[in-house]
């Protein structure tokens, strides 16, 4: 039975993360995803990026916490759900303030995930971010040293029914 949810969870697991991702005009992007070991127990690590309506571009990094079939279950409502809040328009702590509200009314009370949610203008290079528990992303820009995207924290998603998110 383990072996038959892990197989489960692995395959849920990677169908989440993007295959490739998408050319945006003025930004590029990449990704790495390495799993802590091959044997590891499927987690609820995930990233995305998407277009966001006038141009953006919402950048994710998450953990959900805990392991196997429930983690990666959880992974994906909370993909699809902050990609049709993030499609509406909403703005960066919106988007969490949603997110948190379906983390926290699931029937297994049990489940929190950490997030940072960044929106990037390309060609006002404005970011908007919120940081859901999540430690913070370096930022590598052209002509500046990295730096840590300080601000906009807040408790992990699942943890409060009406935690403050801002930007």
């Amino acid at each position: 039975v383990y072996e038959r949810e892990h197989k489960i969870a692995e395959t849920l697991q990677r169908s989440l993360l993007p295959d490739r991702l998408p050319q945006l005009p003025g930004l590029s992007v990449a990704a790495r995803y390495l799993p802590a070991a091959a044997e590891a127990e499927v987690g609820g690590d995930w990233y995305d990026v998407l277009p966001t309506p006038g141009g953006g571009v919402g950048l994710v990094m998450g953990d959900v916490a805990g392991k196997g079939l429930a983690a990666a279950s959880m992974v994906g409502r909370l993909r699809s759900a902050l990609r049709a809040y993030a499609l509406e328009g909403h703005a960066p702590a919106r988007v969490v303030e949603q997110l948190n509200r379906l983390v926290w009314t699931e029937e297994d009370q049990t489940q929190m995930a950490t997030l940072i949610y960044v929106v990037v203008d390309p060609v006002t290079e404005r970011l908007q971010w919120v940081n859901a528990g999540h430690p913070p992303p370096l930022l590598l820009s052209d002509g500046a040293g990295p730096r840590f995207l300080e601000g906009g924290s807040s408790v992990p998603l699942g943890v409060l029914p009406f935690p403050e998110f801002q930007e």
